[in-house]
């Protein structure tokens, strides 16, 4: 097994403890909307989120890099 694979196997494992020891329910307010979740859905949810951003950005960069490559 590559270093890699283990890394990210040990990361999900972290995450996956951190996640079952935020069971309890959390309350989001922002302006006049409010909404109750678990604690470990949250989590869930803000890694998903940030994931897609630095992919969606990451992806943009690499565009605009290789374009300065070629011209």
């Amino acid at each position: 097994m590559k270093s890699r694979h283990v890394l990210v196997l040990a990361l999900t494992a972290l995450l996956v403890v951190f996640i079952l020891q935020n069971v309890t329910d959390v309350e989001i307010r922002f302006v006049f909307w409010s909404l109750r979740m678990s604690r470990a859905l949250m989590v869930i949810l803000l890694i998903a989120a940030g994931v897609v951003i630095g992919w969606a950005a990451g992806g943009k960069q690499k565009k605009g890099k290789q374009k300065e490559d070629n011209g």
